[in-house]
Formats: C-alpha cells, sequence, structure tokens
C-alpha cells in the first residue's frame, strides 16, 4: 500500500527553496475525494461561510519525474496564484524542482477570488508518462478538476467560492472540463496570443500568450459559468502558427466536446462563438 506521506504547505508559507520528499500516490487512485455539492433534505443547495474558503491542491509525479538520469534534467514546478482587484496577478505560493515519487499537498483556508494553479514541466511529458502523475484541485469538498497528463505547461483557472448553480452532475468533476484548451507553438511562439471573452459583460474572463517556448504545447483548463463567450486568437505576425515557422495547432474542447481543432493556418487572426450549458458553436474566422 502507499504512504500516507506527503509535503503538505499552508499558503502563507515560502517554499522557493524546495520541498521535502514524500511517496508517490496516483492521483487516479487519491481522486476519490470531492464529490457532489452538499444539499437540505428539499434539494436546496448548503449555504456556505463566505469568508473562508478550504482549498486543497493535490499534486504527485511519478519516478521519472526530475530524475535526471531517466528525464535527461527535466525541470517541474507549480505555482497559485489569484487575480488582485486591480487585474494583477499575486503568487500565493509556488515550489520547484519536484522530485521522483512525491506527493504535495496545498492547503488552507482561502479568500474569494479567481485563482490559478499553474504546473510545468520543461521535458514536455507533464509529472509522468501514461497519467502516473498529476494533480487535483477540492475546493470545501467539492472536486473541481483533475488532471492525469499535461506537456510542457498547464494552467487550471477557478473562481472560489464556486456557484454550485453551475454543478453539472460529472461524476469526476464539477467545472474544470468547461473549457480546456491545448495549443502548439511554431518557431515564434512570443507572436501569439489569445482571451475569452464573456458576451454578456464583454469582459476577457481568461486570457493566454504571449509565450516563450517554440514547438511546445501549452494546456489551459478553467471553470466558467454558463454562457455565451467568444475564443480570440491573434498572431501578431499575421501568419498563424503554421506553416513557415513549423506546424502549430490549437484544439479546444468543453466537456469533451470538440468546438475548435484548427491546424493553425488562420492569419493573424481567429475567432469563434461558444456556449456553456445549452451548447452551440459558430465559426467566425479570418484567414
Amino acid at each position: 500500500s502507499q504512504s500516507e506521506e506527503a509535503a503538505t504547505y499552508s499558503l502563507d508559507v515560502d517554499t522557493e527553496n524546495g520541498t521535502p520528499s514524500g511517496r508517490d500516490s496516483n492521483v487516479s487512485d487519491a481522486a476519490d475525494e470531492g464529490g457532489v455539492p452538499p444539499k437540505t433534505n428539499d434539494g436546496d443547495l448548503v449555504e456556505k461561510d463566505l469568508s473562508c474558503i478550504t482549498l486543497k491542491i493535490v499534486l504527485s509525479t511519478d519516478n521519472e519525474t526530475g530524475n535526471t538520469e531517466k528525464s535527461n534534467g527535466d525541470k517541474s514546478e507549480w505555482r497559485l496564484t489569484r487575480r488582485e482587484d486591480d487585474d494583477s496577478i499575486a503568487t500565493i505560493a509556488s515550489g520547484g524542482s519536484l522530485g521522483p515519487n512525491e506527493k504535495h499537498i496545498i492547503e488552507d483556508c482561502v479568500a474569494p477570488g479567481v485563482y490559478t494553479f499553474h504546473v510545468s514541466d520543461s521535458g514536455g511529458n507533464g509529472l509522468g508518462e501514461a497519467g502516473r502523475g498529476g494533480y487535483y484541485v477540492i475546493a470545501d469538498g467539492l472536486k473541481l478538476g483533475v488532471s492525469s497528463f499535461f506537456f510542457h505547461d498547464e494552467e487550471m483557472t477557478f473562481t472560489l467560492p464556486f456557484d454550485g448553480d453551475e454543478y453539472d452532475g460529472d461524476k469526476e468533476t464539477a467545472c474544470a472540463d468547461d473549457f480546456f484548451l491545448a495549443i502548439k507553438t511554431d518557431d515564434k511562439p512570443a507572436e501569439t496570443r489569445w482571451n475569452v471573452v464573456d458576451n454578456e459583460s464583454g469582459n476577457a474572463v481568461l486570457r493566454g500568450g504571449p509565450y516563450a517556448l517554440p514547438w511546445a504545447v501549452y494546456t489551459k483548463r478553467a471553470c466558467l459559468p454558463n454562457g455565451s463567450y467568444t475564443l480570440n486568437v491573434v498572431d501578431s505576425g499575421g501568419d498563424g502558427i503554421c506553416c513557415d515557422y513549423g506546424q502549430g495547432f490549437f484544439v479546444v474542447s468543453s466537456d469533451g466536446e470538440t468546438i475548435v481543432d484548427s491546424n493553425g493556418k488562420y492569419g493573424d487572426t481567429f475567432s469563434t462563438d461558444f456556449h456553456l450549458g445549452n451548447r452551440t458553436s459558430t465559426d467566425d474566422s479570418a484567414a
């Protein structure tokens, strides 16, 4: 059986100098925590104290993560950030140089806000091949999202407190598959950026790029309320992410349903509307 020993952090702890080692715990095995939002006998959602939201992030590595003999010196790091009222980004906690067979638990009481968990791997195989490493996020006992595999860099964005009315009944996660984007950069990653605009408010609720690594795969997961949105992808060089400087692409899905599957040939701008809830999709792209 697996040991329960793990590196555990309070969110006000400085983790810049590395982390102690624990034992490996496969995310799929540990992901039984969390479940449906609590309800009264009448079926109404239970109101919670919003002044203190219990946030827990469990991150596990496999036996090759950070093992220089097996992974050619790959470096894996993580950080948790919060968007402030002035739209600046504050780092709440971070950890670097993850080692093999480690389990890290980031847990504390946090204030309401928009949070992003960011994890990266310089070797491009996430926290372990074949889904042997990964992470999951729980807020007030509700599992918001799970990721068992990514490539070079992944972010998961969620708003706390989570609006239980958005819960879609998914048995695995509550919302982090509302929006999923995977983008592979070409030889000029700094030219590529994107955003998602809430069509009701007109505000950009998600952003990505410009990117640093060429020919790298970046992924983004996010919890979004039901509604109408527009995805905009922009290339400042005017040639998309294909083909003179390498074959890039991007794919967008929601709850496993593909919204966009692009080969990167979009010129300077690509836009498409999509809906969460009663979803449909309409393309309005410019080549």
